[in-house]
């Protein structure tokens, strides 16, 4: 194999790398929806947003993204999820009068998991692993070519 076709087999796997990334982001976004469905995020939309403010549920938007990853050799899993909710119509609340927006950020540690989810991301990441691992050989080959090794 000459430093050509090593660099080719190099962008190869790069680009696989580049979509296995998108794969998880893509299997990560269950996380988010779970979050923002939970029993705690619903408890605060209802209670504070709607009871006590007086806000219309269909005046509180949801935002979620993920939250701290914890990991190995680069790679990480998902920790928690922040879901923000928001809210820019309180007029009407005796509470927020001279506000024009009130943002909650709650921070979810559990029950967003699911672990169909969390084995492909650990399956994903694995491959992904792989893969920089064979590049990591791959660089090293065309390095000693280009020595004369």
């Amino acid at each position: 194999m000459d430093t050509r076709q090593i660099e080719l087999k190099i962008a190869d796997l790069k680009f696989r790398e580049r979509d296995l990334i998108k794969e998880v982001n893509r299997a990560r976004g269950r996380y988010l929806y779970n979050a923002e469905k939970s029993a705690t995020v619903n408890s605060i939309l209802e209670t504070f947003f709607i009871d006590t403010l007086g806000v219309p549920k269909n005046h509180i938007n949801k935002y979620s993204q993920l939250g701290n990853l914890s990991g190995r050799a680069g790679e990480e899993f998902v920790d928690d999820v922040i879901v923000s909710l928001y809210s820019d119509s309180l007029g009407n609340s005796p509470m927020c009068r001279s506000c024009g927006e009130l943002t909650v950020k709650i921070r979810i540690n559990s029950h967003f998991d699911e672990p169909s989810i969390r084995r492909r991301e650990t399956e994903l990441m694995d491959e992904i692993l792989a893969l920089r691992d064979e590049v990591d050989a791959l660089q090293l080959l065309k390095k000693n070519l280009k020595q004369g090794k």
